[in-house]
């Protein structure tokens, strides 16, 4: 991962004591090492805070400090960031994308209403007493919680694994990945079997080259450790949003008269993984 020169200097003029330490001192280091211990940097809590603060900026913000601060070992046309794991990702994304837009169209011409066999959220209309429309509310902050949990997670394993913590990594890893497999199921929504396992082998790709960067290194027991304060309340609200809207669908009678599991787990309960989020 690499930043443009003017992120480094956006990160001295408005980051924190740590960030601007690093940005101001990271020239002292031959170009191979600056490489490399730009890249860890970049994937830390300080990374992700100054990335962040980045992409913040509007567009042509941003654009006008590239131009002020030229960079000739960047490629134009980008928002100056490159992130090489992100690749699998974007390409998921926008094939969702690209079914969201035929779905509609397809709507728009038939005038259909159905709702698919597969019984997941897709293309539904304003029918039913209202209860297609907090179906679809119920996927939106479903997927949501799953993808901060996942977010949260890597973001965690970083301080765990910098801290020496086997079974912190390990705990992450697995949080990370089951939230992933849970993300293909609701927002990927793949419909035959080759699908089903590219998306989930895409998701986990990405998935497991965060980790691979994070322990290409070893352990910075020095390095700055974010507050898990900030992470706990994200999933918090996250977790709260989908149980608010999972009560809400409970209490419709429509729904209650179709006699159906509104959150069904993927697997049975007796697994400790891939349950409900109601009931976790």
């Amino acid at each position: 991962m690499r930043v443009h020169e003017a992120v480094w200097r956006y990160g001295i003029t408005v980051g924190n004591n740590f960030t601007r330490t690093y940005a101001e001192n990271r020239g002292l280091l031959s170009e191979s090492d600056r490489r490399s211990r730009d890249s860890r940097w970049l994937r830390g809590s300080g990374g992700l805070k100054l990335r962040a603060a980045w992409l913040a900026l509007d567009s042509n913000e941003r654009h006008r400090l590239m131009e002020a601060c030229p960079d000739a070992t960047f490629p134009d046309g980008t928002n100056g960031i490159l992130d090489e794991r992100s690749h699998k990702g974007r390409e998921i994304r926008q094939l969702h994308a690209s079914n969201l837009v035929s779905c509609q169209k397809l709507l728009a011409v038939s005038g259909s209403n159905d709702i698919s066999a597969s019984g997941e959220v897709s293309c539904r209309t304003l029918t039913n007493g209202g209860v297609d429309t907090m179906l679809s509310a119920l996927n939106s902050v479903r997927v949501k919680h799953f993808q901060v949990v996942a977010k949260e997670a890597l973001v965690e394993l970083q301080s765990v694994y910098n801290q020496g913590s086997l079974w912190g990594s390990i705990e992450c890893v697995i949080k990370s990945v089951e939230a992933s497999v849970q993300i293909t199921r609701f927002y990927d929504t793949p419909t035959t079997p080759e699908a089903t396992l590219k998306s989930v082998a895409l998701r986990l790709a990405d998935v497991f080259a965060y980790i691979r960067g994070t322990t290409a290194f070893a352990p910075d027991p020095v390095s700055e450790i974010p507050s898990s304060s900030f992470s706990d309340l994200r999933v918090s609200i996250a977790r709260s949003r989908y149980h608010k809207t999972y009560s809400e669908l409970a209490a419709n009678p429509r729904y209650v008269q179709q006699s159906h599991e509104i959150d069904p787990p993927l697997l049975p309960p007796f697994y400790k993984s891939f349950g409900s989020i109601e009931h976790a």
